[in-house]
């Protein structure tokens, strides 16, 4: 699983081991996984922690809720995709939109499908974001906008992908922390800023539904 995620999103599969490695631990009780885990994790069942000093990652873990969840395909691919990415962005964050966006790819086609019907109940309420707003998002928003959030992560990402490759989303973020969202877009995508990009996204991107992750390795 690793080698497909190093693969899709870095271009390169993984020729070395982790060091260290990435430890993973299984609840068999939501009571266990939300004391470990913390606050928030109560709408979750699967949670990521990458440590990194000095340009150089100290630690990888997964905390998984075992009991009553399918954790090798509803889970553990898309807290392994937060981890693989990672090893692109040691000094750095992956932006909050791209980190679950492109997670969210990994995610089985039920639970991409519940994050399109939140998208299209926060274009129904009105509650969706701007891209610019989506961009420079630093922490979650909060919970009445949460399906917002993701569904419009997921939408954005899947947009952005489809236009070139996996690989080449990665490269545009990697361009975007330096030289800003506009310039990236212009030299990654062809498109000449964050404001056209909203005005692209939402004419096509909105109403595409997502693709399974075995249909996006395929892009």
């Amino acid at each position: 699983m690793r080698n497909i995620l190093c693969a899709t999103w870095l271009g390169e599969t993984s020729a070395d081991e982790w060091k260290p490695k990435c430890q993973i631990v299984l609840y068999s009780s939501r009571r266990s996984y939300a004391a470990a885990v913390g606050r928030g994790s109560e709408r979750t069942v699967g949670s990521s922690l990458v440590k990194s000093s000095k340009g150089r990652i100290v630690s990888r873990r997964i905390d998984l809720l075992g009991a009553g969840t399918k954790f090798l395909s509803a889970a553990l691919p898309h807290e392994l995709t937060h981890v693989v990415l990672r090893d692109s962005f040691t000094s750095t964050v992956v932006p909050r939109w791209a980190d679950e966006g492109m997670a969210m790819l990994a995610d089985t086609k039920a639970k991409q499908d519940r994050h399109y019907r939140d998208l299209e109940a926060a274009l129904a309420h009105r509650t969706t974001f701007h891209a610019a707003e989506l961009l420079t998002m630093e922490e979650y928003p909060s919970p009445d906008r949460f399906g917002a959030f993701y569904g419009q992560s997921a939408s954005l990402t899947k947009f952005l992908v489809a236009r070139k490759s996996p690989e080449q989303f990665v490269k545009f973020l990697d361009r975007a922390r330096g030289a800003g969202y506009d310039t990236a877009l212009q030299e990654c995508y062809g498109i000449a800023s964050v404001g056209e990009l909203d005005r692209k996204w939402q004419h096509d991107g909105f109403s595409v539904r997502p693709a399974s992750y075995e249909e996006k390795v395929r892009l």
